[in-house]
């Protein structure tokens, strides 16, 4: 991901009219550094997909855990309640 960095100091160097004494830069270069840190940020941005999906998924997962631990609390207190109710009607 570092790279994006380096997209906009390369932009920043094309359009500078003078870059070390000579009028104009070798275009060839640029077009060469250009197309490799393009294909590097696809490569990065293909990888942050993956990892975005995985996020989303272990997200859904905490959230069905959630759930069912709250289920699991209410059945608890249910219980107890219950339990209290008949220790009372017992006495």
């Amino acid at each position: 991901m570092a790279h994006l960095y380096t997209v906009s100091a390369l932009l920043s160097r094309m359009c500078a009219l003078r870059d070390g004494g000579r009028r104009h830069p070798n275009l060839a270069q640029w077009k060469e550094e250009a197309e490799q840190l393009s294909a590097e940020y696809s490569a990065d941005y293909e990888e942050l997909k993956k990892q975005r999906e995985e996020s989303k998924e272990l997200f859904r997962i905490q959230a069905q855990i959630d759930s069912v631990l709250k289920e699991q609390e209410r059945n608890r207190t249910q219980q107890a309640e219950q339990q209290k109710k008949n220790d009372r009607n017992i006495n």
